[in-house]
């Protein structure tokens, strides 16, 4: 999943309401929702 994240294909394997759901938000939505999965990824790998 970090890999597909980092290559910006996360959108590849997940449902289409989610990718219909992404490209619905803001930028400021967009960033802090990455953000999230970006600290979650942090928190799996400690």
């Amino acid at each position: 999943m970090k890999d597909l994240y980092e290559k910006d294909k996360l959108d590849e394997v997940t449902d289409p309401f989610y990718t219909k759901m992404v490209k619905d938000m803001t930028s400021g939505q967009r960033f802090q929702m990455e953000a999230c999965v970006a600290l979650a990824m942090l928190w799996e790998g400690r």
